[in-house]
């Protein structure tokens, strides 16, 4: 028995690394686009569902997301793109309030987003997210630690610590960093 458990373990680590390899080879096709482009995968590896919309959102119906059976998605955030490389916007912004309220209404294990320069991921808590969660859990959440952060950003930028567009790339990403340390969440931001 301990050895069919143990088969079964290593399949499924098999299954999420070849999973993360496909949403990582679409990432980077994705990445310098200037429209935004999300996917869905399913456990299997299939897509289940993907849009293309316009330079700064894509659309979906609630019963779209709420219907599909995926558990991990992706999409870029192109704003980056017209930037020069040395300009601290050509990361773009972490996950919109939007983007999470998509992945809590389809239930996702990983949400995903790629800029120029950065790949984010945000997974939920141990006891899972849905769109009760986040209407009664993460928004209220995320509103407090969004206004402590921005004034925080903005004293530095009177202090001159920090520049003003620097303030605005880094804000999304402090509030989805203490947010994750609140709730449970796993968050994470790597640098190609």
């Amino acid at each position: 028995m301990q050895v069919a458990q143990k088969r079964g373990t290593t399949t499924a680590l098999m299954q999420e690394k070849k999973l993360l390899e496909l949403v990582l080879a679409k990432e980077d096709e994705i990445r310098f686009q200037s429209l935004e482009t999300i996917f869905f995968w399913d456990s299997r590896g299939q897509i289940v569902l993907s849009r293309t919309g316009s330079a700064d959102q894509v659309s979906f119906r609630r019963d779209e997301l709420t219907a599909i059976n995926a558990v991990i998605s992706t999409h870029n955030h192109p704003s980056g793109t017209k930037f020069p490389l040395h300009d601290p916007r050509y990361g773009s912004n972490s996950f919109s309030l939007s983007d999470v309220k998509s992945a809590c209404l389809a239930r996702l294990r990983e949400l995903r987003v790629v800029s120029p320069k950065y790949r984010y991921s945000l997974k939920p808590p141990a006891a899972g997210w849905d769109n009760d969660f986040f209407d009664t859990v993460l928004r209220l959440g995320y509103d407090a630690i969004f206004y402590q952060v921005r004034r925080e950003l903005i004293a530095q930028v009177q202090a001159r610590k920090i520049l003003s567009h620097e303030a605005g790339i880094n804000l999304l990403h402090e509030v989805w960093s203490r947010l994750a340390t609140k709730l449970g969440l796993q968050y994470a931001r790597y640098e190609d």
